[in-house]
């Protein structure tokens, strides 16, 4: 398995991807996701993958894509908080065929190292309620609750 930088050519592959994520939202939150026929277009893909700010990684293996994990870099800066750059974790994905192969575990120490050489001091993500798998998989991996998002309906 060889992790390596998304590329332009990559597109087709990490929009079935990035599709197969977005179904999972859907069927758990259909409040927030409606089904789309693309998450991001290929000329957004192709300004994030150029974007000093965005960190777009493929896992391949057998020369499949077979996982994507995409962060983002911010300099957060509010009154009264501590000025910080922060990593998010947009998304992480595995093709299901490929799971429990530790590949996950790989593309987020990956990114955690990749984040370190930007200066980046914390790493965010956010995980909905539905998806306990992945709240277990992220606290196996050293990451803590910080906070609670609540929400009403109207």
């Amino acid at each position: 398995m060889i992790i390596r930088k998304a590329e332009k050519q990559d597109y087709s592959a990490v929009d079935q991807i990035i599709l197969k994520l977005h179904k999972l939202h859907v069927v758990g939150n259909p409040d927030f996701y409606e089904p789309v026929d693309h998450v991001i277009t290929i000329e957004e893909y192709q300004e994030f993958i150029k974007s000093p700010e965005h960190l777009y990684y493929v896992a391949e293996e057998d020369d499949l894509i077979c996982g994507i994990i995409f962060a983002s870099i911010k300099d957060v800066a509010a009154p009264g908080m501590i000025k910080q750059k922060t990593g998010y974790i947009d998304s992480l994905y595995i093709l299901p065929t490929y799971r429990r192969k530790g590949i996950g575990s790989q593309l987020f120490s990956f990114i955690e190292e990749k984040l370190t050489f930007h200066s980046v001091t914390h790493l965010n993500l956010m995980v909905w309620q539905f998806n306990q798998d992945a709240a277990k998989f992220y606290e196996k991996l050293g990451l803590t609750e910080q906070r609670a998002i609540y929400w009403k309906e109207l």
